[in-house]
């Protein structure tokens, strides 16, 4: 064998442990970047988040719907207290002095009296209960429903942070 021959064969052998070598340390250092990422994706519990801010465009048309009922339910309470109501001012617009007057005049006398009327009318009294009830259940239910859209918003803006915190840290190997 020639010193030549042996060069050869010695710079053969080198390059191929130098691929070997190459090859390892490329699949340890991908394997680390993997387990890294799903490490970091685990803890900023990324398949939560995403389950979470897919579940809140539902939860939203379902509290559109309670909404729409509360105010359908709303409406009608109101219309029950407006009819109360216009059952009273009918009276006071009706009633009259011995002389056959009206015992209300002016409008502001009027607006007076069914004020004081509307605090002791039964029926009135009867339809302010569901009324006010139906009021703020709509109130309380709007809010819920506001509060849905900000956690949205929300989740929008801490996802687009995390996909930019998880791409800036993404290797490319």
């Amino acid at each position: 064998m020639d010193i030549r021959q042996f060069m050869r064969d010695m710079e053969k052998s080198s390059k191929e442990t130098f691929e070997n070598m190459r090859e390892i340390v490329f699949e340890a250092v991908y394997d680390s970047v993997q387990f890294s990422r799903k490490e970091i994706e685990k803890q900023l519990d990324v398949e939560g988040f995403s389950r979470n801010i897919i579940a809140i465009p539902e939860k939203i048309r379902v509290q559109k719907e309670i909404c729409k009922q509360t105010r359908t339910t709303f409406e009608e309470a109101k219309s029950n207290l407006v009819n109360a109501e216009s059952m009273i001012a009918a009276v006071i617009a009706a009633e009259t002095t011995d002389a056959g007057k009206q015992k209300f005049s002016n409008d502001t006398t009027r607006r007076a009296e069914l004020e004081i009327r509307k605090k002791h009318n039964f029926e009135y009294q009867q339809a302010w209960g569901p009324y006010k009830e139906t009021l703020d259940e709509m109130d309380a239910e709007q809010f819920k429903l506001e509060q849905l859209y900000d956690e949205l918003k929300a989740y929008q803006v801490v996802g687009g942070v995390l996909a930019a915190r998880l791409s800036l840290m993404r290797l490319e190997v």
